[in-house]
């Protein structure tokens, strides 16, 4: 029990044990929309002679917008599989994520 207060907020996000309610609506939807915001507005700057240090970052922030995908995919599948309430709401935490990494998947090809 002692071993489970000191784990870290992010352990407890990835393990999916933090509620389902905060992991998804505050994690998933507004991070993503957000970080969707952000880097649309970077990569919707079409420049066609960009710099080589652009382009890297550009690259950079795609990687890690990918990562983030990734790592809330597997925090909010993981909190659902977990929630006693709603299976509505499980269910569709579930296939939003889902959905969500697929278009990330489509959009890296």
């Amino acid at each position: 029990m002692n071993a489970n207060k000191n784990e870290s907020y992010f352990r407890k996000l990835i393990k999916g044990d933090l509620p389902l309610s905060i992991t998804f609506w505050i994690w998933f939807v507004f991070l993503t929309l957000t970080i969707s915001v952000f880097t649309e507005i970077n990569f919707s700057d079409v420049e066609y002679h960009k710099s080589e240090f652009s382009k890297k970052l550009d690259l950079l922030l795609y990687i890690l917008t990918f990562m983030y995908t990734v790592f809330i995919f597997v925090a909010v599948i993981r909190c659902a599989n977990k929630y006693k309430g709603s299976k509505l709401f499980s269910s569709s935490a579930k296939v939003l994520v889902t959905i969500n990494l697929i278009i990330s998947l489509y959009s890296a090809i």
